[in-house]
């Protein structure tokens, strides 16, 4: 039986990046275990880089460093790349992890899917730019899969079996749903997945700009995600982390309380919506 957090973590407000990762650290039973050299200054470093429509944001990345650094995923996959900065912080957060243990970071496994070609804030960039621009020396570890969604993993990355994800797609509901079941047979036990925007409806009513554009002002299927998940979870400033239970089939409860919500996509394709949604279900919990 593996270990769970006993109670949830809220760092919301932890702008320090080595105190942020000593309390993810402490929380995940690894406390005193220090950020892996480089990382404080790879973050300084794309702190002082200006943030690009649907880039997470310099606490996020904090916050998804440290969970990569101390749970030293072998293979990860993104859903959701846009131009890449997510997928740069993962792999170098991978490669420094690889390195403390004595390998090279040509032994780790990074997919990672998005629906378009090329990136929201300019079409002449392709998706997965900055990944190039942030960690040219890892740019060969990156599989970068375009004009795909979640329910094309199973062909794209084979029998891979997965540490860890992350989750930044299409925030409408059922979109959040259908990548979680979607991953669930190419996740190992013990998974962990951070979800992104899980604030959305917050950031909504403070009046703030909608981080992915306003396409996206207010939706929530990433939050209901996250806060209705069984067992402890973490939270960032937009981000959450929950980890596969014991028995998967613990996750049914959630799923079929998620599946009466009002979708969140267009009515038009409810409809179609609705069948996508028992296939996934289907292939999640056979």
């Amino acid at each position: 039986m593996r270990r769970m957090p006993p109670e949830s973590l809220l760092v919301r407000d932890v702008l320090d990046d080595a105190r942020l990762h000593a309390q993810i650290a402490t929380w995940l039973g690894r406390a005193g275990e220090p950020p892996l050299p480089g990382t404080l200054e790879f973050l300084q470093d794309l702190r002082r880089r200006p943030l690009v429509p649907g880039q997470i944001s310099h606490q996020d990345a904090a916050f998804l460093t440290a969970f990569v650094s101390l749970i030293q995923p072998g293979a990860v996959v993104e859903i959701g790349t846009a131009s890449g900065v997510s997928a740069a912080v993962i792999l170098a957060a991978m490669a420094r992890s690889l390195r403390a243990r004595g390998r090279a970071p040509r032994d780790l496994i990074f997919h990672t899917i998005d629906r378009k070609e090329t990136c929201l804030y300019d079409p002449t960039a392709p998706i997965g730019c900055n990944i190039a621009a942030l960690v040219p020396e890892l740019g060969a570890q990156a599989q970068v899969h375009v004009r795909v969604d979640s329910f094309a993993l199973g062909q794209l990355v084979g029998k891979v079996l997965f540490d860890f994800a992350f989750v930044d797609g299409n925030h409408q509901h059922p979109w959040p749903l259908f990548d979680v079941l979607n991953l669930l047979p190419r996740l190992r036990d013990g998974a962990w997945i951070l979800l992104h925007d899980v604030r959305l409806r917050e950031i909504a009513a403070s009046g703030q700009a909608a981080p992915d554009g306003p396409g996206f002002f207010g939706v929530e299927g990433a939050e209901i995600l996250f806060r209705n998940w069984p067992g402890a979870t973490a939270e960032g400033d937009n981000v959450g982390a929950v980890q596969l239970p014991n028995e998967r089939k613990a996750l049914r409860p959630l799923v079929d309380l998620l599946s009466q919500r009002e979708f969140e996509t267009s009515p038009t394709s409810w409809r179609n919506n609705r069948r996508q949604l028992a296939q996934a279900v289907t292939a999640a919990f056979r």
